[in-house]
């Protein structure tokens, strides 16, 4: 099951539905171990999420200036085409 698939309502829902059965007899020791836990897995979760999306972004720079470096190539090559069949 895909994550993003997901409705914002079904994903709350599973969380308050995880959350409450993690912490049925549970004494507050376990719990603020478990919630501890949890905090620093969504921190390295997010960490991980931010650098993706960095690297997404640097990935398409790279490749909108290689894109333009084609695009200024090509038109060096006609503006030469048009200059040789003027001099023809």
């Amino acid at each position: 099951m895909a994550l993003c698939s997901l409705s914002p309502c079904l994903l709350a829902i599973l969380a308050a539905v995880f959350g409450l059965g993690l912490s049925k007899g549970r004494n507050s020791d376990e719990l603020n171990i478990i919630g501890n836990f949890l905090a620093a897995l969504s921190g390295v979760v997010l960490i991980v999420q931010s650098l993706a999306g960095c690297q997404d972004a640097q990935r398409q720079d790279e490749q909108d200036a290689q894109y333009k470096r084609d695009l200024e190539k090509q038109l060096t090559e006609l503006r030469q085409q048009i200059k040789e069949l003027k001099n023809t």
